[in-house]
């Protein structure tokens, strides 16, 4: 956590606060023992008189083009359909890119609000508000770089692209041989999907987490990736109707009604009632059913 839902909950939370177009006046990262840089993120001071000029997602990486501020050459980019600002080219001098690993998040804030407890980061806007990166782990990542191909170079297609078909990954994932929760996490062959969705989508479809990817029919594969994307639209919908109290998009965890598969060893099945089993795969713990899941 946070996986594609949420990062997409925080895209479009920052499109409704109205970041797309606000320029960046000073850069504070002062976190004990830090001067202009945080962690191994780089130094961030450049991002001062840098405008956003759009916010978008690939998997669970934020990108936000950056364009300088300049006066003599007023910008007013037209928003796109989807609410992202059409980019002018010539003008866009870097990209910032946020990841939030686990317990990141990030909020818009007032000039009166007091800052989130565990703040790492604040980029204050030229409308007195400020971008603040909140990180009790301090695991996220802020890097300022030349292109968004930095950040998604590698990846596989967004699993919520409208334009990834199921043929396409079924034809990506039959040649794997590994197990298909492995597969599933693999960001280089789907983006964005993560350990609590991968098991709520196989439990719904019936394949077993342990099940070689190349051993799995067609029909059951392209079944798989509609499942993954109802799931993760699902739990889109839930973030974005239970905000905080400030209207910021913020889920502590997935033990909520976004999810059918309870995540406890022993639990009942919510299908069958049979006690669900828990199996590590690559580090991450699967919950399964052993009846329904073959």
């Amino acid at each position: 956590m946070p996986e594609l839902p949420e990062i997409e909950a925080l895209r479009r939370y920052l499109l409704r606060e109205g970041l797309v177009g606000r320029t960046i006046v000073e850069v504070d990262a002062d976190w004990p023992g830090v001067m202009d840089t945080v962690d191994g993120m780089g130094g961030l001071s450049g991002l001062v008189g840098h405008r956003f000029e759009g916010i978008e997602r690939r998997g669970k990486q934020l990108i936000l083009p950056l364009a300088k501020v300049d006066a003599e050459i007023p910008i007013t980019p037209a928003l796109s359909s989807d609410g992202d600002r059409v980019q002018n080219e010539r003008h866009i001098e870097g990209v910032l890119g946020l990841h939030m690993e686990m317990t990141g998040r990030l909020g818009i804030m007032d000039p009166e609000d007091e800052s989130f407890r565990y703040r790492r980061l604040s980029l204050y806007l030229d409308d007195e508000r400020r971008l603040e990166l909140d990180d009790m782990r301090r695991w996220a990542s802020v890097r300022l770089e030349k292109n968004a191909e930095v950040f998604t170079s590698g990846m596989g297609p967004d699993a919520l692209d409208p334009g990834f078909t199921a043929a396409e990954f079924t034809e990506r994932v039959s040649v794997r041989r590994s197990p298909i929760k492995s597969v599933l996490l693999d960001q280089k062959v789907l983006a964005g999907v993560g350990n609590i969705y991968a098991d709520e989508a196989l439990l719904i479809v019936g394949i077993s987490p342990s099940r070689r990817a190349d051993r799995i029919s067609a029909t059951k594969l392209e079944a798989l990736q509609e499942t993954i994307a109802g799931v993760l639209e699902n739990a889109l919908a839930f973030i974005e109707s239970h905000p905080d109290e400030h209207g910021r998009p913020y889920v502590i965890d997935a033990q909520d009604d976004r999810m059918q598969i309870p995540r406890k060893a022993g639990a009942p099945c919510p299908q069958c009632g049979s006690a669900l089993r828990a199996k590590k795969f690559g580090g991450r713990t699967a919950y399964y059913c052993p009846s329904c899941q073959h």
